[in-house]
This record gives structure tokens, C-alpha cells and sequence, in this order.
């Protein structure tokens, strides 16, 4: 026969031995965390309070990093804004120096070009301005942003042309970035530009569909404020510059590949070298006085035979010694760069661009052939 007995003292004994094990843990883990409430059997509500005032302070401590990170950005942002101020304070500098009257075209180039390679540097820095991958002063590759606001616009060129005023817009990306118009109402084309082969044609599809690399038209200066405020541009990989030019709608402007921008007319009237020269001289454009074309670069005669029907005299005369040609005016005036007949050579490689049987011994002036290859 089985029996059940209970002892009361093994019973007893058992539950203190398990109650001070848990003491015992307890204490053991108090010590090795540090805290005096580790779960809510020890005070639960205290361990809440804790437990808020932890979250409280882990929240604080993110909060604190990412405004180290903001701190460190803006400092980045501002080391260039700073450099770039430096810059623009230059560039203001000479451009009051270059309204000096007494100074020579050679002195006037010197200054523009130093514009021109500060400008560049401007842009350059905000280019490469970034922190942790990102652009802090340009945007960001791929987006559309628009160009000119109606501050830029009047400050640029409204001291130049009223609304009724016959304007040519030229526009051009660098590199790869795009450029389009979001409308092309009241614009004609422009021989030369978009694949248009003649003034005053219809507008072109380019322009409005976001893969035009260079827009030019024709337009009342009313019409195209309209569409300059909509302008938008695409930086692609380029260096993220645009620019836009606005001139006389019987005039033409051309960038070369170091930033100098040279204007251009073509007049159509029966004239002699030496007076084509003397009409040259005495026009001007934005405080640039004119000359003859100098035709420095193939770019710059692809540029040119584009846009005039046939011959076209040069800048360029024999009028000292005969056979030596050199440039008459502008910056590159007294620069001797052909030696000879049309059978002549080039001068130290320099570039020339003659019609057929140019130069020849017939006269003082020469010219170029639109159709030249």
C-alpha cells in the first residue's frame, strides 16, 4: 500500500533557497548594469519614468548628431559662398575698371578675359561644392530648373530695349546640358541655329521637347520676356552654365571655346574694303567698339559662312608691306598671320580662311568664301 507524506520543514526550506537565488540574482544583475530597476517587478512605475527619460535622451542624442551634420554643412556652404563673394567683389572691380576711356582694346581684352576665367571660376566652385555626395549650391543632375526671373531680366536688359524693340535670343548649354521653351509664341527661327537654313521660319519642334543644346529666334522684346521667364535648363554632366544673349535682331553672337563672346553684323551693302572698314569702325555695341571680322578659329568661320550668302570681307589688309597680312583692328589688330600671295603659308600655324585666290596682289583688303570647305 502507497502512502503520501508532506514535510512542511523540506517545503519551507525549498521556497526561502528559491527566494534568496532570485535575491540573489537581482543584486547580481543591479550590480552589473548599475541601475536599480531593471524590470518592473522592482518598481514599475519607476521603470516607466526610466524607461521615457531613456528614450527622451537617445532622441536627444540623434537630434544633436544631425545638428552637428546640418552645423557641418552649412560651414561648407559658407566657405564657398565666401570664396565666391571674393570673387564677385573682383569682378565688380574690373568691371568698373574696364569703363575707363583710356584705355586701349588690348587693355579692355585683358580685363574681359579675367572676367571671363573669374565667371568661370564661380561657377566651378559651386560645381564642386558638396557634402557627403550632395550639391549644396547647384542642383542636382537630370532636374529642370528655371533660368531667369523677372529681377533678371530687368536688370540685365531692360535699360536696353523697350516692348516694341526687334530683339535676337541666343541661348546655348555647355557640354551635354539641355535647354528648352515651355512656349515659342511670337518667335521665328534663326538661319544657323536648330538646323533652321533660313531667317524668319517657322518655330522649331527642338525647342520645346528638352533636347536642344542651343536655341535662337527672333522676337519683339515683348514676346520674348514672355518666354524667357519660362526658360528652363537640364544639367546633364556639363559644368552647369547657360548662357543667354540678347542682342538686335540684325546682329549675331558667337562663344568661343575659352568663354569670349564676339557680336556680329552682317550688312549687305555693295561696299570697297577700305570703306566696309571705316562702317566697321564706326559702329558699336555695348560699349564694344567695332571692326572688321578677325576670323581666329575654323569654329569661328563655321560660325560666320553660316550666316552671310557670299564673299564677306575680313579685318585683314596688306596695306603695309605688300604680301605680309595682318589684322587691322580689334585685339588681335597688327598680328601678322599669312605671308604671301594665295600661295602663301600661314604665319606660326595661325588660322586663315580665304575664297579662292585669296589673298592676291589686286588690292589692300581680302575676303572669305561662304561656301569654302
Amino acid at each position: 500500500m502507497l502512502s503520501a507524506f508532506t514535510s512542511l520543514t523540506q517545503t519551507f526550506a525549498r521556497n526561502r533557497l528559491e527566494s534568496s537565488q532570485n535575491n540573489l540574482q537581482s543584486a547580481i544583475q543591479k550590480l552589473s548594469s548599475g541601475l536599480r530597476i531593471n524590470r518592473a517587478s522592482d518598481d514599475a512605475a519607476r521603470l516607466k519614468i526610466s524607461q521615457e527619460l531613456s528614450q527622451q535622451s537617445k532622441t536627444l542624442t540623434a537630434a544633436t548628431k544631425n545638428a552637428m551634420s546640418a552645423i557641418s554643412m552649412a560651414q561648407t556652404a559658407d566657405g564657398s559662398l565666401s570664396e565666391i563673394s571674393n570673387l564677385l567683389v573682383r569682378i565688380k572691380q574690373l568691371a568698373v575698371s574696364g569703363r575707363d576711356n583710356a584705355l586701349n582694346q588690348t587693355q579692355v581684352k585683358a580685363i574681359s578675359d579675367e572676367m571671363e576665367q573669374l565667371r568661370r571660376e564661380v561657377n566651378s566652385i559651386a560645381n564642386r561644392t558638396t557634402y557627403n555626395d550632395r550639391r549644396l549650391l547647384t542642383d542636382e543632375l537630370g532636374s529642370w530648373v528655371t533660368v531667369l526671373n523677372d529681377e533678371k531680366l530687368d536688370g540685365n536688359w531692360s535699360d536696353q530695349y523697350v516692348d516694341s524693340d526687334s530683339v535676337r535670343v541666343i541661348i546655348n548649354a555647355e557640354g551635354d546640358d539641355l535647354v528648352r521653351l515651355n512656349s515659342t509664341s511670337g518667335l521665328t527661327s534663326v538661319k544657323g541655329y536648330n538646323g533652321a537654313t533660313s531667317d524668319g521660319a517657322a518655330t522649331n519642334g527642338s525647342w520645346t521637347n528638352g533636347t536642344a543644346q542651343e536655341i535662337g529666334f527672333n522676337a519683339s522684346w515683348e514676346d520674348a520676356k514672355t518666354v524667357l521667364r519660362d526658360l528652363e535648363f537640364q544639367r546633364q554632366k556639363g559644368g552647369g552654365e547657360i548662357s543667354v544673349q540678347v542682342i538686335p535682331a540684325a546682329m549675331y553672337s558667337y562663344t568661343d571655346d575659352s568663354g569670349r563672346i564676339s557680336y556680329y553684323e552682317v550688312v549687305t551693302d555693295a561696299l570697297t574694303w577700305t570703306n566696309a572698314r571705316a562702317a566697321a569702325l564706326s559702329r558699336s555695341f555695348s560699349g564694344l567698339d567695332g571692326y572688321l571680322a578677325n576670323i581666329t578659329s575654323a569654329g569661328e568661320y563655321n560660325f560666320i559662312k553660316d550666316k552671310v550668302a557670299a564673299t564677306a570681307w575680313i579685318g585683314a589688309s596688306d596695306v603695309g608691306t605688300e604680301g605680309t597680312w595682318k589684322w587691322m583692328d580689334g585685339p588681335e589688330a597688327g598680328t601678322t598671320f599669312w605671308q604671301g600671295t594665295s600661295t602663301g603659308s600661314a604665319v606660326n600655324g595661325q588660322y586663315s580662311a580665304w575664297a579662292t585666290g585669296q589673298p592676291d596682289a589686286s588690292g589692300d583688303g581680302a575676303n572669305l568664301w561662304a561656301d569654302q570647305a
